[in-house]
């Protein structure tokens, strides 16, 4: 991963990828945090399962990366099941991520018998938020990149410690998601002021986002096994599945005023 700094006559290396994806955790916490008091939702319904979520996020995550590039990674599995939780990179998927932390909110939603639309609200803004420090974080890491371009927006990755097929400019795909998740920060925060109906926020934020997605993994460096078979990518058929989710919940919020 790239860059990194080191500590004044050490040779340990902060890797910034790392330093900004840790700043991306704690923005997601503290707004969190400040969304719970704002719409009365129970902080310790989060703390007190903290460590579930964040276990189930990081194993689905890698599972899906994992079956996303299962022409490279079938053969170490083969070899040696622990290299499944072993990563030299950043070897992660963002769907997966999403699926994993999901799973858990609504599990234990239905286990307390809570509805779900006001912790969706307060999932969906703070994520929003995190996302972006944290694609920005992506962005430096390389994590994230774009198809090659001749447009002066292309920025050109160098150095040996990047894994970037390409050597020339490329389009650079996790600034814009950046740039998306800002504005779609700003607006849902501005929605949730004007209307109270729960759920309205979340929805809203995993239609919008997941349009972003659909549209701009077409852009995308990088190609796994689903876009192999079906001509797009694990990420775009999570999306197609949130703007599917997002549009029920929002036609039938619709048919309820008629």
């Amino acid at each position: 991963m790239y860059p990194f700094f080191f500590f004044p006559f050490t040779e340990f290396k902060i890797y910034t990828f790392w330093l900004w994806l840790s700043l991306s955790f704690i923005a997601f916490i503290y707004m969190l945090n400040k969304m719970c008091k704002k719409t009365k939702v129970n902080q310790n319904f989060f703390a007190g399962n903290a460590l579930l979520f964040v276990a189930s996020t990081f194993f689905f995550s890698r599972l899906f990366f994992v079956i996303a590039e299962w022409r490279d990674y079938k053969y170490l599995i083969e070899e040696r099941f622990l290299n499944f939780f072993l990563m030299t990179e950043y070897n992660m998927s963002f769907i997966g991520g999403v699926v994993g932390f999901l799973l858990v909110l609504i599990y234990k939603l239905y286990r307390y018998q809570q509805t779900h639309e006001k912790y969706l609200d307060v999932v969906v803004v703070s994520f929003f938020f995190a996302a972006i420090i944290g694609y920005m974080a992506a962005l430096l890491g390389g994590q994230i990149y774009g198809k090659p371009t001749s447009l002066p927006i292309g920025i050109v990755y160098q150095g040996e410690d990047m894994n970037i097929p390409y050597t020339s400019a490329v389009i650079p795909l996790a600034f814009f998601y950046s740039l998306l998740s800002f504005l779609t920060f700003s607006i849902l925060y501005i929605l949730k002021e004007m209307y109270k109906i729960p759920g309205f926020v979340g929805y809203v934020g995993i239609g919008l986002f997941s349009s972003f997605l659909l549209v701009g993994e077409f852009f995308s460096g990088t190609e796994d096994i689903s876009h192999s078979l079906i001509g797009i990518n694990i990420t775009q058929v999570g999306a197609i599945i949130g703007i599917f989710i997002s549009g029920i919940w929002i036609f039938g919020q619709i048919r309820k005023i008629r």
